[in-house]
Formats: structure tokens, C-alpha cells, sequence
């Protein structure tokens, strides 16, 4: 489910929420939820029962419920009174956990009563909440939360790994360990902290297929990996220059300074945020 799929179910769930100004459980009924954990410290008193330090995971309105698939199982654990009095709830205290997954936004909806003497939650919240505000705060949260998902990075991919001639024997190197792939005639060298060996493969194919894992062009005959970069100088005629650890620079053709100098100042951000 996308985003912006989401973004405009939940849009469309607040209009139908905002048709039916009846609280189907009764004003007694709150529901705690929050996208972050938060605490509630102290509550009080909930049909005999002392509440300390709650952790409840997300901020709604008893509203949800009725569109929920679960709705059902919850009604039936609830004794009603007559006229639609004030549920009582025996524990003063039910955790659904995961009542909202189909919508992929929230963890759990914690399910809290008051006692007919309705003390329990009048200290903390004024008993008479305006229905609409929560209901918007919900709204601008899911926008907020949906937006957090989008720059959330994806999945790692593995990295790949290159096969190499070794004397008599073949072995595998992982894409990891190459700090920089060099063109030499109608060869590439690949240099890894270790050593290097030369591959008889044209360069840009090597970049194609590691391009995607921070590999990139320096020059027409060269290209690194962003992340092995320890440093970047200047030579005594001016030029940029990349420094490694195994001690060979190499030289940044002007054409790609600008890119290589943006994406190794990204990567400095990403390693010590």
C-alpha cells in the first residue's frame, strides 16, 4: 500500500468519522494512542485498580472503532447499562494490540473506563474533549507519519560480489572491501585494502553494476566507492585528489568534482548522524 493510498483512505475515514457526532461507547470511553510512545504517569484509579506510568501508542477517538474489524469482539466484552449508560469493565483496563495494522500506522489502542464517579480521568482531561480537535490532530499526525515513512531508507541490498583470478585459483571478493577500480589498457584493477588484481572486463560495465551501491565515476579512468574515501586534497598542481587507506590517490577529473565532493559530504552526514 503506498503513501499516498493511505494518506487519502485515512482522509476519507475522518469525513465519514465526522458524520456520526455520537461517541458509540459512551463519553465515558477514552482512547490513548500516540506515533510516538508516550507516558502517562498516574492516571488514577480505574474500578479498584491503580494505573502508574502507562505506555500507550497513538492518540484517537472512540470513533475508530466502529470501523474496525474488531469492533465486535470489543463490543462483546463490554456489560452496557441501561440507556446507554457508562460501560464497567471489570480490570478497568483492555490492550488490543494491533487493532489498526490494516492501516499499517499504529501498534496498539489501549481501551481505558472511568468509574461512575468519572474522577479517574477528569484530573488529567476535562471529560468534555472536543471530538473535532482530536480528530484533526489525528489527521495532521498520519500526515506527519506518512511523510516519516517516505524518507525512511528501504532495504539494504547485498552487496555483490566479484570474481577473481587469483594465481591458479579463482575467489570471490565482496564489492565491500573495493575502495576504487582503475582502467589499465584493456583492463580494470580492483584495489582493496589487501591488494589489487587486474580483471580483463571494460570499466563502465564494473560501474553499472556498482553504481547502485555508492560506486561512482571520478574520471574517464577511474571510479570509487564514496564511502572508502578517507580524505579529499589537493595535489601541488591544484587538482582534487581522493585519498584511501591503502595509500594510492587518485586523481578527480573536474568534470566530476562537484558530484564526488557532494556525495562524499552527504555520506560524512549519514556516518555521524
Amino acid at each position: 500500500m503506498t503513501g499516498d493510498f493511505l494518506q487519502s483512505s485515512i482522509r476519507g475515514l475522518l469525513a465519514r468519522i465526522r458524520q456520526h457526532p455520537v461517541w458509540p461507547f459512551g463519553a465515558s470511553l477514552v482512547i490513548l494512542c500516540a506515533l510516538q510512545w508516550a507516558y502517562l504517569t498516574q492516571i488514577g484509579m480505574m474500578n479498584g485498580q491503580s494505573l502508574s506510568t502507562f505506555q500507550a501508542g497513538l492518540i484517537a477517538l472512540c470513533h475508530w472503532l466502529p470501523y474496525l474489524p474488531a469492533y465486535y469482539a470489543v463490543h462483546a466484552v463490554f456489560e452496557w447499562g441501561p440507556k446507554n449508560a457508562p460501560m464497567r469493565i471489570g480490570s478497568g483496563l483492555i490492550l488490543f494490540a494491533g487493532l489498526l495494522s490494516g492501516l499499517a500506522l499504529w501498534q496498539t489502542v489501549s481501551i481505558l473506563t472511568i468509574v461512575p464517579s468519572g474522577h479517574a480521568f477528569t484530573t488529567l482531561f476535562n471529560a468534555h474533549l472536543r471530538t473535532g480537535l482530536l480528530q484533526d490532530a489525528i489527521g495532521l499526525a498520519t500526515i506527519f507519519f506518512l511523510d516519516h515513512l517516505k524518507r525512511r531508507p528501504g532495504p539494504r541490498k547485498a552487496m555483490p560480489k566479484i570474481e577473481i583470478k587469483d594465481g591458479a585459483r579463482t575467489r570471490q571478493i565482496s564489492s565491500a572491501d573495493i575502495l576504487f577500480i582503475e582502467a589499465e589498457d584493456y583492463y580494470i584493477r580492483v584495489h582493496t585494502l589487501e591488494k589489487s588484481w587486474l580483471l580483463r572486463r571494460p570499466l563502465y560495465e564494473m560501474l553499472a553494476r556498482l553504481e547502485a551501491f555508492g560506486c561512482m565515476r571520478v574520471s574517464r579512468s577511474a571510479i570509487v566507492f564514496v564511502k572508502q574515501i578517507q580524505a579529499l586534497t589537493r595535489d601541488e598542481t591544484g587538482r582534487l585528489v581522493a585519498e584511501f587507506a591503502n595509500g594510492r590517490p587518485v586523481t578527480v577529473g573536474k568534470a566530476y568534482r562537484k558530484a564526488l565532493k557532494e556525495a562524499w559530504s552527504a555520506q560524512q552526514v549519514t556516518t555521524y548522524e
